[in-house]
């Protein structure tokens, strides 16, 4: 599977502290089936030393220590961007940023109750020549008080991501309600972990989509999709949600 949002990074925000509690990460990303990471940390006001240069040295050093430890994992470029942060970097700022090299940018869905002028920002974004995946609306005030917005992102290109743990419970109820129904509208390009460490935020990705009953799209949502995420190349065709079993019962028996 391939992870688009994990905070692998170690020392630098609220990730891991430090490189054996990074390398314990990436085992356990590994463990879940993962063989291909995002390194997405922070970029925004509370980490100011974060910027494209330092995270693609820390980026090198984890790497490089991974494959020491023999652990089969890719960890690719990436950031999750606070949006007002970044709005003003021109193109090459951004490009810096972007997943992998395929000219997405992940953007963090704003943790307040409005969101002025996002929309405009994306659509700068865009203009430019990226695409933007959001990072869990689902836990985002500003999109479960307007449900409406995710739509009209996505009517406008715009694709999101979940967190995984938000299919079973994890960051409440009405994160969860907002999961499936994202979901279900099919709103929803990408299911990543959101880790951050091995105990309060482990990276678990199969588990919630089986246990909500997705794990029917399983492939796409980490494979398919992700993939195409990060070499630029278009989403691959949605899968369709399979016939329920009693449904097809009923039908055989009339």
């Amino acid at each position: 599977m391939i992870d688009l949002h994990c905070h692998l990074l170690p020392g630098i925000d609220d990730g891991p502290a430090d490189e054996p509690a990074a390398i314990a990460l990436a085992r356990a990303l590994v463990a879940e089936g993962v063989t291909t990471v995002a390194a997405t940390s922070h970029v925004n006001p509370g980490y100011p030393g974060n910027t494209a240069t330092s995270l693609r040295a820390v980026r090198a050093t984890v790497a490089d220590a991974i494959a020491r430890e023999g652990i089969a994992l890719e960890v690719v470029a990436g950031a999750e961007l606070d949006l007002l942060h970044v709005a003003r970097f021109d193109a090459e700022a951004l490009r810096a940023l972007q997943l992998g090299d395929g000219g997405t940018l992940l953007v963090e869905c704003p943790f307040a109750d409005a969101a002025p002028f996002f929309a405009e920002t994306i659509g700068r974004f865009q203009g430019l020549g990226f695409r933007v995946l959001l990072a869990h609306p689902e836990r985002s005030p500003a999109f479960l008080r307007e449900p409406a917005l995710l739509e009209r992102l996505v009517a406008g290109g715009t694709m999101a991501s979940l967190t995984a743990s938000s299919l079973t419970g994890r960051f409440g109820r009405t994160a969860k309600r907002y999961a499936d129904w994202a979901l279900e509208r099919e709103l929803i390009h990408d299911v990543a972990t959101d880790a951050h460490n091995t105990d309060g935020r482990p990276p678990v990705l199969r588990a919630p989509l089986e246990e909500s009953g997705y794990g029917w799209a399983e492939q796409w949502l980490t494979i398919d999709a992700p993939a195409a995420i990060l070499s630029g190349a278009p989403l691959p065709a949605r899968p369709a949600r399979p016939r329920r079993r009693f449904a097809a019962l009923r039908r055989g028996r009339g």
